[in-house]
């Protein structure tokens, strides 16, 4: 038994189709399924029947628990090694939420790579759900994005508070001809003030659309919703375009290069008045797991970045 076994029967297990993990594994049926037999050999089980559709043995699964937790093991003392070894070479596994990434990497990755080029980056991008439980499976190393409370084996650092603003199209802004737009762009304001105006929206199980949600609620109306989607681009895109008010982060209207100042001149930035919906985001990391130095110094870096940014 090797690892190069374990690696392979993981990939078998999780994918249940041997043409599809050989293809992933850049390796022949053949190959793959020699490398699955010296395992059924030297425990003297089957792992999957292979009736279809292929399914794990008990035995297969267990091997699976097991396996998962023997490669993270491996790649910690990889890892540690690595760090002793002058760092000359480490990986760095990051976990974000799509376009999270696409507003922050950009300030942080360009300068990382360049003070530590010998570090091999990988992204694994995907809803908040998904990277987190890539984190808790140890398949990234940290993940940005906001802080998980919920959760008591992990450590976080925080980076910065998210606030939201209310994106509300200038022409729209005529049916309140009593405010001044100047007034609304310097007090804080709650969403019941647009209650009649028609909103774009992110989906309800996205946070942020999670946080309109319950902002509606407690201010006790049901928005008209006239679209929802669940790219926060789109919908800034289209609060843009006067499809409807929009609640959004202030880190995307603020704090990057995505939305330029003539794009943005077609609309009215009102800070939203909900503390409740204002959370911390942080880097955040396993408790029980080796810290590489890779880790350390991209930490470091990231909350540097992140302190002059906000000044």
């Amino acid at each position: 038994m090797n690892f190069l076994n374990l690696q392979y029967f993981v990939t078998a297990a999780e994918e249940l189709n041997f043409t599809n993990a050989a293809k992933q594994l850049y390796i022949s049926q053949q190959c793959l399924s020699s490398h699955i037999s010296k395992l059924e050999k030297y425990y003297g089980v089957k792992l999957f029947d292979r009736s279809t559709p292929m399914t794990l043995t008990d035995a297969g699964q267990a091997l699976l628990r097991h396996a998962k937790i023997l490669l993270i093991q491996k790649r910690e003392a990889e890892q540690e090694l690595g760090d002793i070894a002058n760092f000359l070479s480490a990986n760095l596994a990051i976990g974000i939420p799509v376009t999270r990434g696409t507003a922050m990497l950009p300030l942080i990755l360009p300068p990382y790579h360049k003070k530590f080029p010998q570090v091999s980056l990988h992204l694994v991008e995907g809803s908040t759900p998904q990277i987190t439980d890539a984190l808790l499976q140890g398949a990234v190393d940290l993940m940005i994005g906001y802080h998980p409370i919920e959760l008591s084996n992990v450590h976080c650092i925080n980076l910065y508070r998210e606030t939201y603003s209310i994106v509300v199209p200038n022409h729209l802004l005529k049916a309140y001809p009593q405010i001044a737009a100047s007034d609304l762009s310097r007090r804080p304001q709650p969403i019941s003030l647009f209650k009649d105006a028609p909103f774009v929206a992110q989906s309800a199980h996205t946070f942020s659309g999670k946080i309109f949600q319950d902002c509606c609620s407690e201010a006790d109306f049901a928005p008209n919703i006239v679209l929802e989607s669940e790219n926060l681009l789109t919908c800034i895109s289209l609060a843009v375009a006067g499809m409807g008010v929009f609640i959004c982060p202030d880190t995307f209207l603020y704090s990057t290069n995505l939305l330029k100042a003539e794009i943005l001149s077609n609309v009215t930035l009102v800070p939203l008045d909900y503390p409740a919906g204002q959370y911390d985001i942080s880097i955040t990391y396993l408790k029980n797991k080796y810290r590489t130095r890779a880790l350390k110094e991209f930490i470091t870096m990231t909350h540097q970045i992140f302190n002059e940014h906000r000044q």
